[in-house]
């Protein structure tokens, strides 16, 4: 039984997967996971991946093992396998790839977020999900100029507006460019 009724106007409240590779984290993945945990409100769903580590890394997640799940793998995949393999049956409706070293500030204050998808772009369901979180700043990589102008009219109608926007030339004599888009929520 989840903790919310549907009802035709309202949606449920979003959650966030949070993936942490680590490997010889041990003296800083507690710091981690309490910020993590402080940082927000809202609902999380948070894997650590242990990527054969040779210290007290898995040993210093005991005590978060009741709101953490802990893979310990036996074989050190590295930090993108690690990630995959987290995130292979992830709660979440979000996704948040977390370094271990890293602390998060307190009290859910995520003001910004980069998102950097593939050629074929956000689309309008991400669009307007990302929009609905309603982060005050959005930086949006993209390698399809078609693709990010598409997804800015669904994020310009949700109140953003463009406040900077750039053309990279990374692949000189072809027709491939990077485009970056900085969004402002009015």
């Amino acid at each position: 039984m989840r903790p919310w009724t549907r009802v035709s106007h309202m949606h449920p409240p979003s959650r966030i997967t949070a993936s942490i590779v680590t490997f010889r984290s041990g003296p800083v993945i507690a710091a981690c996971l309490e910020s993590l945990f402080a940082s927000t409100r809202r609902s999380l769903d948070v894997v650590v991946f242990d990527n054969a580590s040779d210290d007290d890394t898995v040993a210093r997640l005991k005590p978060f093992a009741g709101r953490v799940r802990i893979v310990a793998h036996p074989v050190n995949l590295g930090f993108g396998q690690g990630n995959n393999r987290a995130l292979s049956d992830a709660a979440g409706d979000y996704f948040l790839l977390l370094n271990p070293d890293i602390e998060l500030p307190p009290g859910g204050n995520w003001d910004f977020v980069i998102v950097d998808p593939p050629r074929a772009g956000l689309g309008e369901r991400v669009a307007k999900s990302l929009a609905a979180l309603s982060i005050p700043k959005i930086a949006y990589v993209s390698c399809d100029p078609a693709t990010l102008s598409r997804d800015l009219v669904t994020l310009l109608a949700a109140g953003y507006r463009v406040e900077e926007a750039h053309l990279v030339d990374l692949f000189p004599q072809t027709y491939h460019i990077e485009s970056l888009a900085v969004l402002r929520l009015r």
